[in-house]
C-alpha cells in the first residue's frame, strides 16, 4: 500500500488507529506499507513519526503535493491511498473516506481471492 498524507489533516488523523491496525494484521512478507507526507515542514512529519502512528516505511515530499513523487501519481488531495500488486500493477485508488474499501481489497490481495483483472 502507498499512502499519500498530511500530518494535520484530519480524516488521516482519525484514521490512523486503523491503518496501524491494518499493518499489524497483515505479514512483512505479504504486504508493505510505505507513507508520503506531502508537508514539508519535517519537524510536524517527525512528531508524528515518533508517536509511531505510521508504521511503515515513511517519505517526505519536499515540495508537497508538486514533488515528483507526489506528480507521479496524480495526488492533489490527502489523504490518497493506492494497492499496488506484488508485479508493480496498479490496483486501485482510494481517496479520503474510501478507507474500508481499501482494507476490504487489501485483504483480498493478500489472500489471493482479488480478481486477476482488478477490482
Amino acid at each position: 500500500m502507498l499512502e499519500y498524507f498530511a500530518p494535520g489533516n484530519d480524516l488521516f488523523r482519525r484514521q490512523l488507529g486503523t491503518r496501524k491496525a491494518l499493518h499489524e494484521a497483515t505479514r512483512p512478507d505479504s504486504a508493505s506499507f510505505v507513507s508520503v507526507s506531502v508537508q514539508p515542514d519535517t519537524l510536524l512529519n517527525r512528531v508524528l513519526f515518533e508517536e509511531g502512528a505510521v508504521p511503515g516505511r515513511k517519505i517526505i515530499a519536499a515540495e508537497g503535493t508538486e514533488d515528483p513523487i507526489a506528480e507521479a501519481y496524480n495526488v492533489t488531495r490527502v489523504p490518497t491511498r493506492f494497492l499496488i500488486g506484488a508485479d508493480g500493477r496498479l490496483v486501485e485508488r482510494y481517496e479520503g473516506t474510501a478507507f474500508l474499501a481499501l482494507q476490504e481489497d487489501l485483504a483480498a490481495l493478500v489472500d489471493g481471492t482479488l480478481p486477476k483483472d482488478g477490482i
